[in-house]
């Protein structure tokens, strides 16, 4: 688990000290990420990055985040894993005839440079794994805000004033100096109907949690961040349209054995996937079934 913040800002006269506000931001999440934290400001495009890293992959310096792509195109601050990224890494290589010049092994570089070779759109499509990214891209004036298929890296976003905030929790927007708080009731009524606040919304006015299979994209325009410009939330997955195509593939013939091989082959797969690490694995043993076929595979 790593954490994520930031903001964007429309001019330099509503902000006193970016630096110190952007490091009370991330370090209100330094449970998120005790290894190491780190800051990007662009003070010509108004853009503020921090990230608090938990390394698992790649614990040397060439993990470090926010972390920027070999053209300096792309800024990505990264919560997650990217459980196919050694294989994407191949498809790299080989499309761009080694061009790739490495400088480690974790999947946050990894991404980056699928977002410099195949755009947002594509790497969403080819990737596998969970995540929560901030990207900026230089070229263009533009933030994405993205979440995995299934969320389960949270990232929440809104406006505080004329100030665009996001980050993995509501905890380090509380800490933006004109931050309001004001409790949103219909979110209220949510969490007591259903015991949690579901996407989209928040327990707060004016924040949003960014849904599931997801981005958001806010583009400057006129030298100036608007809550006009905010594209979204696109949809790049949907669980209905997996369901959907399911019911119409055709259906599998084989024998009781050989399904059961089938599953395990899938099963045996997905997990090894899982456990590409550079620190100790484990798995939480609860006695059930699923649980049990995990640490069993492990």
């Amino acid at each position: 688990m790593c954490g994520l913040t930031g903001f964007l800002w429309k001019n330099s006269s509503n902000m006193l000290d970016i630096q110190n506000q952007l490091e009370l931001m991330t370090n209100s999440i330094i449970h998120r990420g005790p290894d190491d934290d780190g800051f990007w400001i662009d003070k010509k495009s108004r853009v503020a990055i921090g990230h608090r890293r938990l390394s698992v992959l790649d614990l040397s310096s060439a993990g470090h985040q926010p972390m920027v792509s070999s053209s300096s195109r792309y800024v990505i601050a990264f919560n997650g894993e990217i459980y196919n990224h050694l294989s994407l890494r191949k498809i790299l290589d080989s499309e761009l005839d080694g061009a790739i010049h490495w400088i480690g092994h974790s999947d946050t570089e990894t991404l980056l440079s699928c977002f410099e070779s195949w755009g947002v759109d594509d790497t969403l499509r080819k990737i596998n794994g969970m995540y929560s990214i901030a990207l900026y891209d230089t070229k263009y004036d533009s933030l994405y805000l993205i979440r995995d298929r299934m969320g389960e890296k949270p990232l929440y976003y809104g406006w505080s004033g004329d100030v665009f905030l996001f980050g993995s929790e509501l905890k380090p927007l509380k800490e933006f100096h004109s931050f309001s708080g004001e409790i949103d009731r219909n979110a209220l009524a949510l969490y007591l109907k259903y015991d949690y606040v579901p996407s989209p919304y928040s327990i707060y006015k004016g924040i949003k949690k960014l849904s599931q299979g997801s981005y958001v994209k806010i583009s400057m325009v006129n030298n100036s961040w608007s809550k006009e410009y905010i594209q979204g939330p696109n949809y790049y997955w949907s669980m209905n349209d997996i369901a959907q195509s399911g019911k119409g593939a055709k259906r599998f013939n084989g024998s009781d054995k050989d399904a059961i091989q089938k599953l395990d082959d899938l099963l045996s797969k997905s997990i090894k996937q899982q456990m590409i690490s550079d620190v100790p694995l484990g798995a939480f043993l609860s006695g059930g079934v699923d649980s049990s076929v995990v640490a069993s595979l492990m």
